[in-house]
């Protein structure tokens, strides 16, 4: 696509660009195991809404006070902060 094109009215170019969009939407891709964007959004959709909510297990510090490094960690695993998630 990297030619110069013309298009003869504002119409034309929109109805390409709705094409290609088309096309990027519905082309199987070998990354994605051979679904499409559309499908892929699907599938997930389906597996998000049937499976339960795990845990994360991401902590969040939004303590908003500076852990020193001897101060137990606030993740809660009860070690030492320059032990456990300050290294």
């Amino acid at each position: 696509m990297q030619e110069w094109f013309e298009f003869p009215t504002q119409e034309a170019a929109e109805e390409m660009a709705d094409l290609i969009v088309h096309l990027n939407n519905h082309t199987r891709l070998w990354p994605n195991k051979g679904y499409g964007p559309i499908e892929l959004r699907k599938k997930h959709e389906v597996e998000s809404k049937s499976a339960p909510k795990q845990p994360s297990n991401v902590f969040i510090f939004e303590t908003k006070q500076k852990v020193g490094r001897n101060d137990p960690c606030p993740c809660g695993s009860g070690k030492k902060f320059k032990k456990c998630c300050g290294v």
